[in-house]
Order: structure tokens, then sequence, then C-alpha cells
């Protein structure tokens, strides 16, 4: 890229014009940088929450199995203690 500028502003007479469009490509290249980084972090942050709220998804669905067994054990305990009384 450094070529190509050159190139460009080899040809220009004037010393002052030249060195004033060189600023201005490095000014361009550099904002092009930085918005490539801004897009990179931007896509990181939202694949972390993504990632963040699957394993919310996940918490949530293992805690409504623990719910589910926990359920499933105390139907299974009052129908032990409703056989026992009607054994009785």
């Amino acid at each position: 890229m450094r070529n190509t500028i050159d190139n460009i502003t080899r040809g220009l007479s004037n010393i002052e014009l030249r060195d004033t469009l060189d600023c201005v490509v490095m000014t361009l290249l550099d904002t092009q940088n930085r918005i490539r980084e801004t897009k990179d972090f931007i896509n990181n942050a939202m694949e972390l929450k993504r990632r963040k709220e699957n394993k919310f998804i996940e918490m949530n669905n293992e805690m409504l199995e623990v719910l589910r067994l926990e359920e499933e054990a105390k139907a299974k305990i009052r129908a032990l203690k409703m056989k026992r009384v009607s054994n009785e």
C-alpha cells in the first residue's frame, strides 16, 4: 500500500500538496483499520453474548430437569406411603 501511495504522489510537483495527500491517505487507511478492528470487537462481543445466553438456557434446562426429578421422587414417596397405609 505504501508503494501505491508513493506512486500516486510521486508525480505531484508541489511537495506540500504531496505531503497533505499522503497524510490524508494514511489517515484513511488508519480509519479503515480501526473500522475493521471495531467490527471484529463487535462480532466477538456478540458471540460472547450468544454463548452466555446459550449457557443460561442450558442451566435453566438443567434446573427444570432437577425440579422434574424432585417432583417424580415426591410422587413415588407419596405412592409408597399410600401403599404402606393400605397394607396396614
